[in-house]
């Protein structure tokens, strides 16, 4: 499926209603602090050209690109992170890219 801008800026709307909902819900962790982003293999053409340009960039680890703290939520708890990472990530899979929520430690 081709992406389109619309998608792009619904994913980051459901991204940060997500993380503001989880941290509504359970608070920050002091403890868990660590980071959360997308990745998205199998890439290519149209769709990784408007990724790079909303803030995609090269998965150094892994082929494909990536995206840390899609929700762009001004906290160290990983898990707030992650409720973002998990929501834009859904919204690529149901357009039919192979993407993944990731999250680690610090």
């Amino acid at each position: 499926m081709k992406l389109s801008k619309d998608l792009i800026t619904k994913a980051e709307h459901l991204a940060t209603l997500a993380a503001r909902e989880y941290q509504k819900s359970f608070g920050e962790n002091p403890m868990g602090c660590g980071f959360a982003w997308v990745e998205v293999k199998n890439v290519r053409g149209n769709n990784a050209k408007l990724l790079k340009e909303n803030g995609f960039n090269k998965n150094y680890t892994k082929p494909g690109l990536s995206l840390w703290d899609p929700a762009c939520m001004p906290t160290q708890d990983m898990d707030i992170k992650m409720a973002g990472a998990l929501a834009y990530a859904g919204v690529l899979k149901e357009a039919g890219l192979d993407a993944q929520a990731v999250c680690r430690l610090d």
